[in-house]
């Protein structure tokens, strides 16, 4: 894994193909010794390839497997001690693809005023409200997912937050609440 991560390799299919698949085991312990060794330069690291596992809708296949897992209880674990809201906000993502929607809404509601406060804006980063609206929809809280759409469209009513990924997040928000609302 540590050769993959240090030529930023992050490729879901040739991890898995070349390392996994040798033996899950052996697998686990050089993803355990990678990130001990060196976790201060890996954290970022780690936390986009998890993100990029993680991002987009209907990509969870790749993202269940145990290396997967044991990458992103590691990113857990450092940030109940060392927090850092984006990768909180990829932890709370990954909880919402595996379908863990309340332990995503406790690691989005520790995230959003990081990176609110770390980005000085007044309204959450886009990934913040859009998956807390989608979680809670998820959970039954119609009254707070609505109050979550809100305040993603109004982020994203923001020049500024007008790209492609924020985009996608827009069209999964409405998907998610044009299945609820019909």
């Amino acid at each position: 894994l540590s050769s993959y991560l240090s030529k930023g390799e992050f490729q879901i299919s040739t991890i898995k193909q070349e390392l996994f698949e040798q033996s899950p085991n052996q697998f686990s312990q050089e993803v355990y010794e990678a990130i001990s060794k060196n976790w201060p330069t890996q954290r970022r690291q780690i936390n986009r390839l998890i993100w990029n596992a993680v991002c987009k809708p209907r990509q969870t296949q790749s993202f269940e497997n145990a290396e997967f897992g044991s990458l992103l209880e590691n990113l857990k674990l450092k940030n109940r001690t060392d927090p850092n809201g984006g990768e909180m906000n990829t932890i709370a993502v990954a909880d919402f693809r595996l379908n863990n929607f309340e332990e995503s809404v406790s690691w989005l509601k520790k995230c959003m005023p990081l990176n609110m406060r770390s980005t000085n804006r007044k309204l959450p980063i886009p990934a913040d409200a859009a998956f807390l609206a989608l979680a809670y929809l998820n959970l039954d809280e119609l009254d707070n997912a609505r109050k979550y759409r809100t305040l993603f469209n109004d982020a994203m009513s923001l020049t500024k937050n007008q790209n492609d990924e924020n985009k996608g997040f827009a069209k999964e928000v409405e998907e998610a609440f044009a299945e609820v609302e019909k």
